[in-house]
């Protein structure tokens, strides 16, 4: 309960009677040491989050890129037995194992120095924006997350 503070004049003299106790000062040591401790908190806790961040993007890079050679293998396979199908398709319409195979070869090349030619380089530029789109996935989700709040 506080009481009011009355001042009492004495000759030459001013004095507060019933003024309440006030608590001492807080501490500034440990409230600077306290608050220290919670900036290295927060400050270790952004490193730990940064660090699973990067630890998720280079885990989801590794699955895309063996999820790639897998599918490229597969691709590769059956493109490397449908030629040989249409190699020996080929030769057996033209009367020749060489020239059916032959014409197989100039398709491959012709196909190969049209993609190597090529300015605008459509392959390039769909796996940049692939991994672009892998590394950012995050940072749309967290600027959803900071809209809705």
């Amino acid at each position: 309960m506080a009481e009011i503070a009355a001042i009492h004049l004495f000759p030459g003299k001013a004095t507060f009677v019933g003024m309440p106790l006030m608590e001492s000062e807080p501490d500034k040591s440990t409230f600077f040491a306290d608050l220290k401790d919670l900036v290295v908190d927060y400050v270790q806790t952004r490193l730990e989050l940064a660090r699973l961040t990067a630890f998720e993007k280079i885990a989801q890079i590794i699955a895309y890129l063996v999820l790639g050679i897998v599918l490229a293998l597969l691709f590769f396979f059956g493109f490397l037995f449908l030629s040989i199908v249409a190699g020996l398709y080929l030769s057996e319409l033209l009367g020749s194992m060489l020239a059916g195979f032959g014409c197989i070869a100039v398709l491959y090349f012709a196909g190969f120095f049209a993609l190597a030619r090529s300015k605008s380089n459509f392959l390039t530029r769909r796996i940049t924006d692939a991994i672009i789109r892998i590394l950012y996935a995050g940072h749309e989700q967290e600027d959803d997350d900071a809209k809705e709040d």
